[in-house]
């Protein structure tokens, strides 16, 4: 009936505005690597370093301030100066991070640099650990090394349908969770 494709052509012209929607705000969080340090010269270097391939680093300086922004932000990995929040807040915030779906990598830094805290750190939930003081070209490092891990962590998903609504809504679900579409 008429009214049935006028409700369809109308759900199909909402779920695409939405999917763009979706698709601007990926693409303005996807860049972003978050930085937990006051040190604001450390930032500039990450951030010289980071810009040829269209990375920006984002620096935070307070915890409850950290906490907000993650709320509406999903980073592709943060750097945790332990110095910066101090020990028990950034266990507390590797804990909630851990917890996070999508997962978000954490390379954790610290002055002290024994056995036991880099086990503390990583059964928290960080994935990388740089006893400081590091450099920009070490944070740099470290941080391209736990992206290209976890981006080479892909899952991939055999979907069979002849609806291209259908498969494109669901590409757009699965895609942020690093599930790939075949």
């Amino acid at each position: 009936s008429i009214r049935q494709q006028t409700y369809l052509i109308e759900l199909v012209k909402t779920l695409e505005q939405q999917l763009d929607l979706q698709q601007a705000s990926e693409l303005e969080t996807e860049a972003q690597l978050l930085l937990i340090d006051p040190d604001s010269l450390l930032l500039h270097d990450l951030q010289r370093s980071s810009q040829s391939i269209g990375l920006a680093w984002k620096q935070m300086t307070h915890l409850d301030a950290t906490r907000t922004w993650l709320r509406s932000h999903s980073p592709q990995l943060i750097a945790i100066s332990v110095e910066a929040i101090g020990l028990e807040p950034t266990l507390q915030l590797l804990t909630e991070l851990a917890t996070r779906t999508p997962a978000i990598p954490t390379l954790v830094m610290a002055a002290e640099a024994n056995l036991r805290d880099r086990v503390t750190f990583a059964q928290a939930g960080g994935q990388g650990f740089l006893a400081k003081p590091t450099t920009a070209a070490q944070i740099w490092e470290a941080t391209t090394k736990l992206l290209q891990r976890h981006w080479s962590q892909t899952i991939q998903v055999l979907v069979v349908d002849d609806d291209p609504v259908f498969l494109g809504v669901l590409r757009s679900l699965l895609e942020p969770w690093g599930m790939v579409m075949t």
